[in-house]
């Protein structure tokens, strides 16, 4: 029994060493098969998305060039058009005051461009020796979007990478290079892109040129717009507004049978016969004129404005041989111009608002070419010169906007608080004598809106006052 099991066993190794020369064959003959592959390198742009650089754990958007085309933002209202939590605070008369994120705005959100910080806000004088406000803060100066390549939209304090005053969160953009328009293996590049707004007749230009030589490139845009306000619908152009006006009505002072002494030149009271006066008082006349034309507190179309901007960027660089170390520089100038016309303030005179200068004592300025005057509550007369306003004219206060040639400086922004005898209305400025200049540097120029008020005169002889007296 023993002498069977070892012949099993030797005939089960004799099987097993009979297969191996046949394994170590097609082993041989894989190995003859393999190729030696070449290397491959894989090069790309970085590109930022959600997650870089994130510190608040509050969410992060990123927008790029493709992105901003794609979603068709032409300015700062389309930028945040489709992201819920930031929002744009509209200033009026055409300006923005920034973005709210979160219910946060002015300097609590962090605005930074190539991570230079911008100026946001300057606060706007009250009207001297009145009781109505001109507003807390203006516009800010806005960034040329067609010369960005990145915005970085941070929600929650972002204060630990974007420094003081990201309390809110923060916004940064990134300019262009020379790269973004010059294609691969190209020494040269050019990109032009034209827009139209619908909503308010906007039409933009823009044209980049970018070359490079060796090390040395550079980069040029240039970029024009012109707007309007935002359209209403056109039926509500339609419509009728009334209000009532206040009209000079003469009134016979029955109790005014006096002689006054001024008037009787030779003394002798018995001669001279009393002189009746007559009295000018207001009353309410209702009017009905069109949507368009109405001027007042409940006007619902928007102001008439005329918006038009122009910006230059010049980016020249160097790149060293090695590519690790790169020099530049950065020359913009953005000047913004605005021209508008607020027709919240009544070109017509009310009862309300004469009682209100009544009680505020404001005298009316003596000379009718006056350009200090803001609205009817500052050029209407005081009772005690009531008799003065139907003798000589009637001050109907048309207020006008208007923006002179811009006197901008590269890389600096001025705004100029001046102080005169009218309002500084928010993002305007009133002409008029300087005594206060504030001058901030920044990166941008922007001008502000520069407001222009006209005193008009009209004749007495066009309201029903016979023989006005002294």
């Amino acid at each position: 029994m023993q002498q069977q099991h070892l012949f099993r066993l030797n005939i089960l190794c004799l099987s097993l060493m009979t297969a191996l020369p046949v394994y170590a064959e097609n082993v041989q003959a894989g190995q003859a098969q393999e190729k030696q592959l070449d290397t491959i390198q894989v090069k790309a742009k970085k590109q930022k998305t959600r997650r870089d650089n994130e510190v608040t754990g509050l969410g992060k958007l990123v927008k790029t060039a493709d992105t901003l085309s794609k979603e068709q933002v032409l300015d700062i209202r389309d930028l945040t058009r489709y992201d819920p939590g930031i929002a744009v605070v509209e200033q009026g008369r055409g300006a923005s005051s920034g973005y709210s994120i979160r219910g946060m705005d002015k300097n609590r959100v962090s605005l930074t461009v190539d991570g230079l910080a911008q100026i946001q806000s300057y606060t706007a004088q009250a009207a001297l020796g009145g009781t109505r406000t001109a507003g807390s803060s203006g516009a800010i100066n806005e960034i040329e979007y067609e010369n960005v390549k990145a915005v970085e939209i941070s929600k929650g304090s972002n204060s630990v990478e974007q420094g003081s005053g990201a309390l809110a969160g923060s916004v940064a953009f990134q300019t262009k290079t020379a790269d973004d328009v010059i294609g691969e293996g190209r020494q040269w590049g050019i990109q032009s892109k034209t827009a139209y707004s619908g909503k308010n007749r906007g039409l933009t230009q823009s044209i980049a040129l970018a070359g490079r030589i060796g090390g040395a490139e550079a980069l040029l845009i240039h970029t024009g717009r012109r707007a309007g306000e935002i359209r209403a619908h056109e039926a509500a152009g339609r419509g009728v507004q009334s209000f009532n006006r206040l009209v000079p009505v003469e009134d016979t002072n029955q109790y005014a049978n006096f002689i006054v002494e001024e008037e009787c030149e030779s003394r002798n009271y018995e001669t001279c016969k009393a002189n009746p006066k007559k009295d000018v008082v207001g009353k309410d006349e209702r009017q009905t004129v069109s949507t368009r034309d109405y001027t007042g507190p409940n006007r619902f179309l928007a102001d008439p404005l005329s918006y038009e901007s122009r910006s230059w960027l010049f980016r020249p660089g160097f790149r060293f041989e090695n590519k690790r170390h790169y020099i530049g520089g950065i020359l913009e100038r953005t000047q913004q111009t605005f021209d508008t016309r607020d027709m919240t303030v009544p070109a017509f005179l009310t009862k309300a608002v004469f009682d209100e200068n009544k009680n505020r004592r404001v005298l009316c300025p003596a000379t009718a070419n006056t350009r200090a005057t803001t609205n009817t509550a500052d050029c209407l007369p005081t009772a005690k010169t009531v008799r003065w306003w139907a003798r000589n004219t009637v001050r109907a206060c048309f207020t006008t906007r208007r923006t002179p040639k811009a006197a901008t400086v590269w890389n600096m922004s001025i705004p100029m608080p001046i102080k005169t005898l009218g309002r500084i209305m928010p993002a305007s400025l009133t002409t008029g004598r300087a005594s206060v200049w504030t001058i901030i540097f920044s990166r941008r120029t922007v001008l502000p809106m520069v407001q222009t008020n006209i005193a008009a005169r009209v004749p007495t002889s066009r309201f029903p006052i016979t023989n006005p007296t002294a």
